[in-house]
């Protein structure tokens, strides 16, 4: 902690070596005045207000911003008779970052709550959807070959979006990515399959030539 006390009449009484390194003054210490000792204007009006203050702000040390914590109160100066001002500087850079870091441990408590919430409200109409979908695989066995591979992928999809569900649930430590060796046309063709069911499609045709050969080795659940 920086500390400078000035007497009645606005000199320097005392400054501690703390004070003298925040101002770049070690090779030079003699001052006789706030003013003169290079203070930003800013903890010059609070030397100067003859007050007690306390707040927050911001000096530039050695080149860089510094944020501090500058304090000023008068002391009664009985030498030249009057009041005198005792300021103090203090480096608040670990204060700040501890409550950084305690603001984002809020914020991760807060999105994890809503994220409990979310994947709750999620999974009981997923899991009925994929109950339905499973009873009716089961039971409709004279589908089409096309119709059984369309509740095949509608399967498929529902683990997969269960799975998100759960990385999103369990945010703060995610699925790492595992890769593997697929054919990149296996992934088209489900796409194609599942849109050419979707009744926005309309008139539009859809087509997908992939060459079979052509292999991707990659997260299958991140292509």
């Amino acid at each position: 902690q920086g500390v400078l006390v000035t007497d009645a009449e606005g000199r320097v009484a005392f400054c501690n070596g703390y004070m003298r390194r925040l101002l770049g003054r070690q090779s030079d210490p003699t001052f006789r005045s706030v003013t003169e000792a290079g203070f930003p204007e800013a903890v010059q009006e609070r030397v100067f207000s003859g007050r007690h203050d306390l707040r927050e702000i911001e000096i530039l040390s050695g080149g860089t911003v510094l944020p501090v914590e500058c304090q000023t109160a008068p002391i009664e100066d009985a030498r030249h008779g009057g009041r005198g001002m005792i300021l103090t500087l203090s480096d608040i850079r670990e204060r700040q970052e501890v409550e950084r870091m305690r603001a984002e441990k809020r914020r991760g408590e807060t999105i994890e709550v809503i994220a409990a919430g979310l994947a709750h409200e999620l999974r009981n109409p997923l899991a009925a959807l994929r109950s339905g979908v499973q009873t009716l695989r089961e039971e409709a066995r004279s589908l089409e070959p096309s119709h059984q591979s369309l509740l095949d992928l509608v399967l498929r999809e529902s683990d997969r979006l269960d799975r998100i569900v759960g990385e999103f649930l369990d945010f703060s430590k995610p699925r790492p990515r595992i890769s593997t060796s697929f054919h990149l046309s296996d992934v088209v063709t489900e796409v194609l399959e599942l849109l050419s069911h979707d009744p926005r499609r309309g008139s539009v045709q859809l087509a997908g030539e992939i060459p079979a050969r052509l292999r991707l080795f990659a997260d299958r659940e991140q292509v």
